[in-house]
């Protein structure tokens, strides 16, 4: 499963690197500063799960004019594409999952949480796949 993590700060995405890379299903494509690469970063490597932080500058590129993300469009063409948003603030998260994004993480739970909602989206990918198959 490709995923693109997507935060300001060189730092956190290498720690986001090593804690993704730890579920070997998982192998990171691609990686973003800003809104306007992390779109370039998704069109070259077509991602199966996005880890993005809700504070990235240039956000909006990413979120479509009526705040829906982007990727959630590319659904309807059959990209099963999963959406985990990071936030520091527990109000941004009914914000970004009405928003579109599969699943909220706070910078301030652990750890293992990220890794249970990164194992949620894999299992929810591989699930999505299965019915698109069967639905041909």
């Amino acid at each position: 499963m490709q995923v693109v993590l997507a935060d300001k700060s060189a730092t956190i995405r290498s720690a986001l690197r090593l804690l993704v890379e730890m579920e070997t299903r998982l192998r990171v494509t691609g990686e973003a500063d800003s809104g306007d690469r992390l779109l370039d970063v998704i069109e070259a490597t077509h991602p199966d799960l996005i880890v993005v932080d809700w504070e990235l500058p240039g956000i909006e590129r990413f979120l479509g004019g009526d705040s829906r993300v982007a990727v959630t469009g590319s659904r309807a063409t059959g990209v099963t594409t999963q959406v985990i948003v990071l936030g520091n603030d527990p109000q941004t998260r009914e914000e970004a999952l009405s928003s579109g994004a599969d699943y909220f993480f706070s910078k301030g739970d652990s750890p293992e949480r990220l890794l249970e909602a990164i194992s949620a989206a894999v299992e929810s990918s591989r699930q999505i796949r299965a019915d698109h198959v069967v639905g041909r």
